[in-house]
Parts: C-alpha cells; structure tokens; sequence
C-alpha cells in the first residue's frame, strides 16, 4: 500500500496503463493534451521485453516503465477471476505513486482499476477512463468463447466490478454520446460524472502525409473499396466479400484491400476461395501505420461493416476517421455511433449490419455517382478538420481537470 506524508503536488496526474509505451494513440494524445494546458503527466506502464528505459521523457511524457516477465501479461484476462493478477501489481503501483506523489490518478480502461483502488489508501480523486465496454466486448473474443476461457473468465463478473468501479471514481471518460447514455441510462449511473472524449486522429496523419507511390501504382487500374485494421469476423469482412461476386457484375475493376490481420484471416481466404473471387481481394495484411494515408488515396470508399452489438453501437473505429481525414466518402455499418457520424455530416452512406445485399447497394450508389463520392470526401474532411481532431475534442478532457483541480489554482 502506497501512504505520503506530504501533500499530493498540484497538477501532477499519475496515468495508469497496463501495458506497454508506445504504442497507444489514445493514451499518447490525451496526455500531449493535457500537457499542453500545463499539467504534469507521469505515465505508469509495463515492459514485457526488459531492454526498454525504465525512466524515460517522451515527448513531454514522465513515463515509469516496469520490467515484468509475459506471465503478467498471460493471466491479465483472469484478473476478475483469480485475485493473483491484481496482488502482482499492488507493489509496483504502490511504488509508482510514491514516487509520483500525484494529485490524481487516472487509470486508462478497468483491467487494472480493482488494484489501484485497493492501493489508494489517501483517496486520491480516481479518473476511470474507459477505452471500450470490455464486459460486452469480450463476450466476442475467441479465447472467451472457447474452452478453457469459457469456463474461467465470466463477462458478467466483469460487469460487476466495472459498476462498482465507476460508483467509486471521481469521473468517468468514455469515448462516444452512445456510451455515456448506455452507462447513465441502463446502468443508471449518475452523467454529470460521465465525460466525452472521443478517439480520433491527430493532424500528423492528414497533414502533408508520406505518399508510397508503389502501392498507388499497383492499385491505379481498380475501384478500391479499403478496409483498414483488424480483421475478426465481429467486424463483418466476410458480408463484404460475399457482395463482391455481385459487385463484379457491374465493377469488373471492384478490389476490396483489407490492411490488418487476426486470427480469423484463414477463414476469409477460404471464404475468398470458394466465391471464386481470389482475385477481387487483396489481403495485405499487417501494415505500419505510416503506411494507411497512401492505402486511402489509393482507394475510392472507404468501409468499417461492424456488426451491431453493444460494444459496437457505443464506440468508434479509428479507421472511419482515417478514411475522412483524407477525403475519402465512408461505408459503414448501422451500429448507433457511426451512423450519426456519418449521417450527421454527409460523409458517406449507411447500410444494414451483415447484409451484403444492401452493402452491395451502397457501393453501387457511390460508383455510379462520382461527385456524389467527392461531396462526402470533402464534407468528412472539413468534418475531422474542423470539429474532430484531437486539438479541439480534447477540450472536455481539459475542463474535467481544471474542474477538479480548481482549488489548488
């Protein structure tokens, strides 16, 4: 357990991650952003590997690096199951927020959260941010639907302590409108507490990006149809394949190129294969990032057919936002949150969750209308460059803050 007999510092924020730095995008930005309005970021964090610095100034970042071995890592899924996982890191948080004498702690989602509350003995004000609905979203995950997962890692238990965990933070951060009504309408928890901070992409990625004219070059003779990121089935790829021998009747140039990987990807070749239609899809597989901004200039539309669910409907795809920021009109999924998105700003069109038909419909409006596709592309881009980048939806993240720590000021 961690105790200070000295006074917290005024705006010295202790993020906790569980994992490794860099990468995390989300982590990365909120912390420049706050650092921006003069607040002291040290960041908590894990190196699985033992050969990075464990004290490091990145980027204006404190970042405290502590070596642990992969076992930490292997039974992180169990940390609602098993107490183990929570008792290894009590230690190393305790040590951290000695060290750190923070004035708040904000912890980055809730895998860890059970033991920086069992290690907060001066009731520090807690900021839970909450990357995703992980008790949802986890029902989908492959290791938790298959043996031995099934039987040991329980969603519901997660659930559970998510509740009591928000209950128990100063203030809680989720990433869309959909989430903060999700968890202050179904889980009646109260919404003053709830902040809206969205994942998006910074102006790094948009402005004056690194063109590789190869993969222009290569992609030049076909009508694009990009999908970028993961590729696990929840994320509906194998309804986008299935419209393409459709899509060939009236495209005989249509590629799909899919940037990203998972486990999944035997599936979609064979599913590729037995639609004789190998040639139509291009699987590109994993891809630095530095990479996307010239998959999307090569592209016409750019595509994210989540399937709907509720971890779906509350959150965003970082792609969508890819996509806009360089003017390129979206397809999407009707899961709530991306609906509104593009809806709301005229950037694309919207078809039904796992019906092919209907996305083969779409594409289809937008090959047929090619100013209808430079409309959109325009409108997402004004959209991402006006209204949503991290300079200005990071504002609500800084007002949070100054809310909290307003008397020391």
């Amino acid at each position: 357990m961690f105790s200070t007999t000295t006074n917290s510092t005024n705006g010295r924020i202790a993020f906790v991650l569980d994992n490794s730095f860099p990468p995390d995008a989300r982590v990365q930005n909120e912390a420049l952003s706050l650092i921006r309005s003069n607040y002291e970021i040290h960041l908590f964090c894990l190196d699985y590997s033992g050969k990075m610095k464990t004290r490091e100034d990145y980027m204006g970042i404190q970042v405290h690096r502590y070596p642990v071995s992969a076992y930490y890592h292997n039974i992180a899924g169990l940390a609602y199951t098993f107490s183990i996982y929570h008792r290894l890191m009590q230690p190393l948080l305790s040590q951290f927020f000695r060290e750190v004498n923070p004035a708040v702690i904000h912890v980055h989602d809730m895998q860890i959260a059970k033991a920086v509350f069992e290690v907060n003995e001066n009731n520090l004000p807690v900021v839970l941010d909450l990357h995703e609905n992980r008790p949802e979203i986890m029902k989908y995950y492959d290791h938790v639907r298959k043996s031995p997962g099934k039987w040991l890692i329980n969603p519901q238990k997660w659930k559970k302590y998510e509740t009591t965990f928000i209950r128990r933070s100063k203030k809680i951060i989720v990433v869309t409108p959909e989430a903060k009504k999700y968890y202050a309408k179904t889980l009646n928890h109260n919404p003053d507490k709830i902040t809206v901070v969205p994942n998006t992409v910074s102006r790094s990625f948009f402005e004056n990006p690194r063109i590789h004219q190869p993969i222009i070059d290569r992609f030049k003779d076909n009508f694009v149809i990009l999908y970028l990121g993961r590729t696990g089935l929840r994320r509906g790829l194998a309804e986008v394949i299935q419209s393409l021998p459709y899509l060939k009747k009236e495209i005989p140039h249509v590629k799909l190129v899919i940037v990203g990987n998972s486990k999944s990807d035997g599936y979609l070749r064979q599913l590729a294969d037995s639609l004789k239609i190998n040639d139509l899809v291009s699987f590109e597989g994993y891809q630095n990032v530095g990479l996307f901004p010239t998959y999307i200039q090569a592209s016409h539309i750019g595509i994210s057919p989540l399937h709907r669910n509720i971890h779906h409907d509350t959150t965003y795809a970082n792609k969508l936002f890819q996509y806009l920021s360089l003017a390129k009109p979206a397809i999407v999924s009707d899961c709530t949150s991306q609906k509104r998105i593009v809806e709301e700003n005229s950037c694309g069109l919207v078809f039904k969750s796992q019906d092919s038909q209907d996305f083969a419909k779409k594409v289809l409006t937008l090959y047929h209308n090619p100013s209808l596709r430079e409309i959109f592309g325009q409108n997402g881009r004004r959209f991402i460059q006006d209204k949503f980048n991290w300079r200005t939806i990071a504002k609500p993240l800084i007002e949070l803050y100054d809310h909290i720590l307003q008397p020391a000021y």
